[in-house]
């Protein structure tokens, strides 16, 4: 008896074991399938969060695709300037500053040059206009343009490239290894025999404001230039009408003198109004002057040379009798008693009393190219069509 009460209560022990050893094992499968598929949902979900983020990313920044310079119409916030004397305009962003700038001498060939600058944003750009009286073609100004000289054996072929500035062909020419900041980039062309010259500087200034800059230049249009005219009384001194788009110094209106500035049918002139004190007499005009006699007074100050290309022709300024006289050298130096005179051609008109206005001269000057008396003329006579 007692043995077969050991042997079943050793059975009852044993037998727990053999049960309880596979549960573990039976228990993991699960819980592993689990984890498995948590995983599985995880990795899928971040797959499809990262392409519906890159697709998000390619469309708002689309860093591959080539830089596009924006129209002229996009940068609403640029200002504009316009040099009418030269015969262009410019954009360039607000907070860039731009300065005139009296260059003087400059190496030969060149006697002169206007020189405009534009600063900002680490960029400096120079606007370098000469005339061009050696008649050079474009080619023969690489590396000789007003504002820089250098040897055109420093530069390498691949940075030499034909471009057009406002439809006119130009040369760009990058990476030039002159001075102790380099030239980022230089641009040539030529246009009614000016020459222009535009360069960017340091080497490493940001080229891509530069491109919209440059994309920006325009010459004046000859017809809107020529054909908007506006009309300014200017105290009791004069009224009159002149292009729209002109320069006007009125430094010395208080003598009456005003200087107009400006581009028609593409050339460069200035027109000058004043009220000649005493006439040209030293002790003021004799009595009973007559326009004639006032007119050969005048001209007795010209050698005899330079009185043979003269023209004199009668016109009526503001119902008021009126003398042209046309090809007259232009006066350089008048104290009262001599005057000196250059070889460059001037318009007149010598405008009688009228009113209570005393005596006028108006005087046109060509100031670029070479002197078209035609044109001149037909100019003199449109303005003084507009004296009132």
């Amino acid at each position: 008896m007692n043995s077969q009460k050991t042997l079943k209560e050793q059975s009852k022990t044993v037998k727990p074991e053999e049960v309880i050893e596979p549960q573990p094992t039976s228990s993991r499968l699960p819980r592993l399938t689990i984890v498995v598929i948590i995983f599985i949902i995880i990795v899928a979900g971040y797959f499809i969060l990262s392409s519906r983020n890159q697709k998000q990313t390619a469309s708002v920044f689309p860093s591959q695709t080539p830089t596009v310079i924006p129209t002229i119409d996009s940068r609403i916030n640029w200002k504009t300037y316009t040099n009418t004397d030269l015969g262009f305009s410019i954009q360039y962003p607000e907070d860039y500053l731009y300065e005139e700038i009296d260059a003087g001498v400059t190496h030969s060939p060149y006697t002169s040059y206007s020189l405009i600058d534009l600063q900002g944003n680490g960029n400096k750009i120079e606007i370098a206009v000469a005339e061009n009286d050696n008649n050079y073609s474009l080619d023969k100004i690489i590396g000789n343009g007003p504002l820089l000289s250098y040897s055109k054996d420093i530069l390498d072929n691949e940075n030499v490239n034909n471009i057009e500035v406002d439809g006119v062909e130009a040369l760009r020419i990058d990476n030039i290894p002159v001075g102790l900041a380099g030239i980022r980039s230089e641009i040539l062309f030529i246009k009614k025999n000016k020459i222009y010259q535009i360069i960017l500087v340091p080497s490493e200034a940001k080229v891509d404001i530069f491109n919209q800059i440059l994309s920006t230049f325009q010459f004046l249009d000859q017809e809107q230039d020529s054909t908007i005219w506006v009309r300014k009384q200017f105290g009791e001194a004069w009224d009159i009408e002149y292009p729209e788009r002109w320069s006007v110094n009125e430094a010395g209106l208080i003598e009456g003198n005003i200087i107009l500035s400006g581009i028609y049918n593409n050339t460069s002139y200035a027109i000058n109004l004043g009220y000649p004190i005493g006439l040209g007499y030293i002790d003021g005009p004799p009595q009973n002057l007559t326009l004639e006699q006032w007119v050969n007074h005048e001209l007795s100050f010209l050698p005899t040379s330079q009185r043979e290309t003269i023209q004199i022709k009668d016109s009526i300024v503001t119902n008021t009798p009126g003398k042209k006289v046309l090809n007259i050298a232009e006066v350089t130096y008048d104290d009262g008693v001599t005057r000196q005179y250059s070889n460059n051609f001037t318009h007149q008109v010598y405008i009688w009393l009228e009113g209570n206005k005393n005596q006028r001269i108006v005087t046109l000057k060509q100031t670029s190219g070479v002197f078209d008396p035609q044109t001149a003329e037909q100019l003199l006579d449109r303005f003084i069509q507009g004296i009132n």
